[in-house]
């Protein structure tokens, strides 16, 4: 009897040892599981965090793209103008020049033809014998004098907005 004591007690240590040892790998296993998933947890954090930090990186650069893109769109539209200001520019100096060219011919042929009136009164004076005549003739040749000093004047001025008029009339 002792001895079947003996194997009974030693089943029951055996079964508890057996029990003991399934519960403690159990729990190791569960300890395992827990650590795998705590680190997998981890893992997928630090893979969230890298695909973000992705993501902010391939934003700025999709960002800095856009931004060289508006910069350059904008470098060349403002070159545009500057060529069209510069085509518009050329075109008004070119037509400032034709325009003076024109005025100093006006200039010109008025101071010819006072010129040519001058002359022709002078020619037409000689001519005369009567002193009413000769002096009305040298009257005439003195107004149209008069008039081409008063257009050598005026075109010697730069800005004929303002030009003393007084001089002329008191004179």
């Amino acid at each position: 009897m002792v001895e079947l004591k003996d194997s009974i007690h030693q089943e029951q240590i055996s079964a508890k040892n057996t029990e003991l040892i399934e519960r403690y790998e159990s729990e190791k296993k569960e300890q395992e599981i827990a650590r795998l998933e705590t680190e997998s947890q981890l893992a997928n954090v630090q893979l969230a965090k890298v695909q973000q930090q992705r993501l902010a990186s391939l934003l700025g650069v999709l960002a800095l793209v856009v931004i060289v893109g508006l910069l350059a769109y904008l470098w060349r539209s403002k070159w545009n103008q500057n060529e069209v200001l510069s085509e518009k520019n050329q075109i008004i100096e070119q037509s400032l020049r034709e325009k003076e060219s024109l005025l100093k011919e006006i200039h010109h042929r008025v101071k010819n033809n006072l010129q040519v009136i001058s002359s022709l009164l002078s020619l037409q004076e000689r001519r005369l014998n009567e002193p009413e005549s000769k002096a009305a003739f040298k009257a005439s040749q003195s107004r149209v004098k008069s008039m081409a000093l008063i257009h050598q004047n005026l075109y010697h001025h730069d800005d004929l907005s303002k030009i003393n008029v007084r001089s002329y009339f008191e004179a």
